[in-house]
This record gives structure tokens, C-alpha cells and sequence, in this order.
């Protein structure tokens, strides 16, 4: 792929170098959406968002990690133009909002250090791998992020559980109805209405890897999230 000089100059910035901000970019719209929904629940906890390298709620952190690029049109496309994958749609954003939204809730109040969370979704202390074994058709799960993501772990089970519940007209209780799944909603449910007006255990804490302290630039990171079929010279 042959560049501008301008454009070899601007991928040599490290990425705590971007001037990125929340704050009036495209992505602060939705993070608002977000709340709004968490409102309409009753939920008094809105967790807090930071830039990073990618989606997160790491370590049991109740914050939300986005990813940079969301923070900057150009910059999301890129992303197809440099690592051959399209940045997020509106859509899909707000679905990733909502799942570590999940995260957050379930760490912020640690639900997951109690014995009924553990019966209804399974030990927090499973091993975490990314290889697990879907199953399509298993009706104790939600379906939510693509690769029956809900399959892969207790915690990401608890997240996109979360997510479909609060998901504006998703419609779960029909959806799921007689399924096992629906007793993990109904769970989410009942947790919100009791921890929802309260603040959460564990809120005041510093983000993991936030944007000010990668100093990779554009260029490695393109290198390093590419796919094969594309190369930057």
C-alpha cells in the first residue's frame, strides 16, 4: 500500500500522542444513549468510560474500556483501510456498551462473589480460555454478541445476559420464556431492583491501560491488528 508522506508521518504518532477525548467525539453519543437506558431502569450506577486498545471491563473493574478509534471518524476508518476489519456500527457499539455494562454492574456490586450468582450462572473461578465449544441450540443461554459469546465463560454469560435484558424491545421475556435462560433474566432482573438505587461497593477506581499510557504508534498498532491480506510498508 503506497502512502502519502502525510498520512506515514501522522501513522508514526504514538497513541497517547492522538489527543483523544470522549468528550464531543462520536462515540460520547452513545455512552448518553447508554445511561439514558440505565435510567429507565432505576440503575444509579453509570459507569464510567476511558479510551484504550479495545473493548474491556478488566481485573473487576467497574469501567467501561473503548476502543480509541471510536473516539475519531478518520480513525475509525481506518481501521477497515489498515487491518481489513470495519470499525463498529452504531449498532454494534451500543450492543458492546450494554454487555460491559454487565460487567460493570455485576463487579461494581460483586455479585459475583455471592453463592446465588454462582448457582445461576456457574463458578466465577472457571478457567477463562477463548477456545470453548458452541452449541447453537442450547436454550440456557442468551444470544447477544456474535459466537454465542454467552457460552464462553460464566462472567461473559452474566454480561450478555445483562445486555439482552436491558436491551430496549428485545422483547426477552417472550423470547425466552420456559427456557433456562430465562431464569438467568429474571435473576438480572431481581439483582437490579435490589442494587439499582443503591451506589456500587467499588467505584472509585484508576483504568487499566488507558489511551495516555500506550505508546505504540498508529503504525504498530495497524501492524499488530491486521489480518494477513494487508500489509503497511
Amino acid at each position: 500500500m503506497k502512502l502519502s508522506n502525510k498520512l506515514k508521518q501522522f501513522l508514526a504518532t504514538p497513541l497517547n500522542k492522538l489527543s483523544l477525548s470522549i468528550e464531543d467525539s462520536p462515540v460520547e453519543t452513545h455512552i448518553t444513549r447508554l445511561y439514558r437506558e440505565l435510567d429507565k431502569h432505576e440503575i444509579m450506577f453509570k459507569p464510567a468510560c476511558y479510551l484504550s486498545d479495545e473493548w474491556g471491563c478488566p481485573h473487576q473493574i467497574p469501567l467501561i474500556a473503548i476502543p480509541f478509534y471510536l473516539a475519531d471518524a478518520k480513525l475509525s476508518r481506518y481501521e477497515k483501510k489498515f487491518t481489513g476489519v470495519p470499525a463498529e456500527t452504531n449498532k454494534e457499539i451500543m450492543m458492546y456498551l450494554r454487555h460491559e455494562a454487565g460487567h460493570a454492574f455485576n463487579y461494581g456490586y460483586k455479585l459475583y462473589k455471592t453463592k446465588e450468582w454462582q448457582t445461576v450462572f456457574g463458578s466465577f473461578d472457571r478457567p477463562y480460555t477463548e477456545h470453548y465449544r458452541r452449541k447453537p441450540y442450547d436454550k440456557a443461554f442468551v444470544k447477544h454478541l456474535p459466537d454465542y459469546y454467552a457460552q464462553k465463560h460464566p462472567d461473559e454469560d452474566f454480561a450478555e445476559t445483562f445486555a439482552v435484558w436491558l436491551t430496549p424491545k428485545s422483547n426477552w421475556k417472550k423470547k425466552y420464556k420456559n427456557t433456562p435462560a430465562a431464569k438467568k433474566l429474571e435473576y438480572v432482573r431481581r439483582m437490579v431492583e435490589k442494587f439499582g438505587g443503591r451506589s456500587p461497593l467499588k467505584a472509585s477506581v484508576k483504568p487499566d491501560w488507558p489511551i495516555e499510557s500506550i505508546r505504540i504508534t498508529l503504525k504498530e498498532w495497524y501492524r499488530e491488528n491486521s489480518n494477513k491480506k494487508q500489509k503497511i510498508k
